[in-house]
């Protein structure tokens, strides 16, 4: 009988949505748990509360050779003696399931239950597996706020940043890190719709906030972004350059898009709708193209803004106070709002929050600054991640960019604009996928509406990796291919990021006064 390489979910929730479509997993609601076998589902998410009759068709699922994820609905109930309900602000990941890899520091700030101890486990369950997890990470996806964060740096000097309070995109990883374990623990290949174009291991975008730049240090930029051969993304900021945004309009290279005319963020829709028309009207004023991209000051994220920016209709925007470090995703609505959609309709690109400003405030020099670059980008080819970073003209040091730059490149990275990277990632949203391993070891993909472009990442349980490209049914020799992910370099020791810095809260309190004032 054919296995389905389908996931199985309990209850439609955003958090849930977003954590599936943006893995590109193939997943349907389970409408009835009654019995559920094991060549329905590949794995199935308890998410939401179950009855006694719905837990043992779930374990009998499993028993037969099934693999569940718990995330706090079971293992409690079957044994309740052994758990133990606390406050989780931060969790150390267990080591990777697939490959040796450095444990990551996860912000959390939820309620959780530790299982015998444990937060984070896989173990059997009969002849099948069972996952465990003691939070419920769709939450964590919904969740807003934000606070100045320390990031991985060098010799314990670690650059700061206000973003989302939490790590949405490592809160991603560890669910994923999960499914691939499940996925192996059942023979089963994982497989998903690619993040990336065709065959490349990532894109590589970069991000120009252009925040009151001179003309010589535009102009600089410009010509690193021509000779590099990757177009930059530029978002201007209009008020910063009166008299002269007329400049940008003679780019013929990259992406034009809009960051503000008042440098700031503000809370309500019709505040942040009048300033963006404002910087809308001065580019057109210069003869600017209609920008399609917005990226909020400050990296500043709220529910005012967004509706300000799905009302300007703009295909995208940036902004690290609600996510970083991860694939893009569509942020959900404020609940009172969740009638009938559940998603804005702006996708959210996330970038790496540190510029070289941060770097350099806290003492690394230029060429430590390449070697910081160097090693996230290592880590982000290793976790399937885009290379997407940002830069403030006003803080010049253009070999550190050049550098990050060719280094991005180095790795076969696609090179694209911010624009070119949505309007792709919409077709990946587009495609719908079916896939099934036949009794002889075949994988069958069926799809609809799925552009060329998208493909089909297949990763088999012996560590063989490849990439499905057309329709059809394919012997394991027929997929694979030689290349696999490397391991990503190790971090900075953990312990020493969250330790309070008086520093780091000194510097926290006078940007969020120098934001308050302007």
């Amino acid at each position: 009988m054919a296995q389905k390489l389908h996931i199985g979910l309990l209850e439609r929730t955003p958090g849930w949505e977003v954590i599936l479509e943006t893995l590109g997993l193939p997943w349907g609601l389970i409408h009835s748990v009654a019995e559920p076998t094991p060549e329905e589902f590949s794995v199935i998410v308890a998410n939401r509360h179950l009855w006694s009759e719905e837990r043992e068709a779930i374990e009998a699922y499993a028993r037969a050779g099934g693999a569940v994820l718990d995330v706090g609905h079971i293992l409690p109930a079957l044994e309740p003696w052994r758990s133990r309900r606390t406050w989780s602000t931060r969790i150390t990941s267990p080591p990777h399931f697939e490959r040796p890899a450095p444990p990551h520091l996860i912000d959390t700030g939820c309620r959780a239950i530790e299982h015998e101890g444990e937060i984070v486990r896989i173990e059997p369950w009969g002849a099948g597996t069972r996952a465990w997890l003691g939070f419920q990470p769709d939450g964590l996806l919904l969740k807003e706020g934000n606070r100045t964060k320390r990031f991985a740096g060098l010799d314990c000097r670690h650059p700061a940043e206000l973003v989302s309070a939490t790590d949405k995109g490592e809160v991603i990883w560890l669910v994923e890190t999960l499914l691939r374990a499940l996925y192996r623990e059942r023979g089963l290949p994982y497989a998903r719709k690619r993040p990336f174009p065709g065959e490349a291991p990532s894109i590589a975008a970069f991000r120009i906030d252009t925040d009151y730049g001179e003309r010589d240090q535009i102009g600089r930029l410009y010509e690193i972004s021509v000779l590099g051969g990757l177009p930059f993304t530029w978002f201007l900021h209009t008020d910063g350059h009166i008299g002269w945004l007329d400049r940008f309009s003679r780019f013929e290279v990259g992406e034009i898009a809009l960051h503000c005319a008042r440098h700031k963020t503000f809370r309500s829709r019709e505040e942040n709708a009048e300033n963006i028309a404002r910087a809308r009207d001065a580019m057109r004023r210069a003869g600017l193209p209609e920008p399609i991209g917005y990226a909020a000051p400050n990296g500043l994220w709220n529910h005012g803004l967004a509706e300000a920016i799905d009302e300007a209709r703009f295909l995208y925007s940036s902004e690290f106070s609600l996510a970083f470090d991860m694939l893009p995703f569509r942020p959900p609505l404020h609940p009172s709002k969740r009638i009938n959609h559940f998603f804005y309709n702006a996708l959210q690109i996330p970038i790496h929050p540190v510029s070289v400003g941060n770097l350099a405030r806290v003492g690394i020099s230029d060429e430590e600054m390449k070697t910081y670059y160097r090693g996230v980008i290592a880590r982000k080819i290793a976790q399937e991640q885009p290379l997407i970073f940002y830069h403030h003209p006003t803080h010049e040091r253009y070999e550190v960019i050049e550098d990050l730059v060719a280094a991005s490149l180095q790795t076969g990275a696609l090179p694209m604009t911010f624009a070119e990277y949505a309007l792709w990632w919409d077709k990946r949203d587009a495609a719908r996928v079916s896939l099934r391993l036949e009794a002889d070891g075949r994988l069958c993909l069926e799809s609809i509406e799925r552009d060329p472009t998208v493909q089909i990442g297949v990763d088999y349980p012996d560590g063989s990796e490849g990439i499905v490209w057309m329709d059809g049914s394919y012997r394991k020799e027929e997929v694979t291919s030689t290349t696999t992910r490397a391991t990503p370099p190790p971090h900075t020791p953990l312990p020493t990021l969250r330790n309070f810095s008086a520093t780091v809260a000194r510097r926290a309190l006078r940007d969020r006064i120098i934001r308050l004032r302007r």
